[in-house]
């Protein structure tokens, strides 16, 4: 196989038409590990300073994954009956639901109950791959899929980092009396 033989299946333009929808898929699998990337790096002290320990910790961490575990079977069969984009809004809606209370919470118990809803929000993979099956070519499937499992990872690896920085953000903005009311810490600004 010569060199433009491969260069020319690497080709994966896209119609006009789909590339508003193929941005808003991509921006769902970013922002779903996107939410448990940015956490990350002040979730272990939230935990402790509820006075959770570790394995409380642990129990947070599983509740994401449970709550997407729960609710991908059901999102699939919805889009394959409905279509992707009810699913996607609804999801979308849940992380901004999750995130909120990720503002709010003040135990344990409640940072748990934040951390299954954005699970439920973020429940999205197989939707958004499944898009991405059915809208390409055959011949262009795992360009298309390895680009949105990039995505998926660089949403879980490299906002970690933005977390951390919003972190220091959030030690600023604490200090702002007129901010009081969105409980703004360096424990919750990623949240917004």
């Amino acid at each position: 196989m010569s060199y433009d033989a491969i260069q020319g299946s690497l080709d994966v333009s896209l119609p006009r038409h789909q590339k508003p929808s193929f941005l808003a898929v991509g921006y769902m699998v970013l922002l779903g590990d996107t939410v448990r990337g940015i956490f990350f790096p002040t979730l272990w002290p939230l935990v402790s300073s509820f006075g959770g320990t570790r394995a409380a910790q642990g129990v947070v961490v599983a509740a994401f994954s449970m709550g997407r575990v729960l609710v991908s079977p059901s999102y699939g069969a919805y889009s394959t009956k409905h279509g992707y984009r009810k699913i996607l809004v609804f999801a979308h809606c849940l992380i901004v639901l999750g995130a909120l209370l990720y503002t709010r919470v003040w135990n344990v118990p409640s940072l748990v109950c934040a951390q299954l809803i954005l699970g439920f929000g973020c429940g999205t993979l197989g939707v958004t791959r499944a898009y991405f099956a059915e809208s390409v070519p055959r011949d262009q499937r795992t360009v298309w899929l390895g680009r949105v499992t990039a995505a998926q990872y660089c949403g879980l690896t490299c906002t970690s980092f933005l977390g951390s920085l919003l972190a220091r953000t959030g030690e600023r903005l604490e200090k702002d009396a007129s901010l009081a009311w969105l409980n703004i810490s360096p424990l919750t600004c990623s949240d917004y």
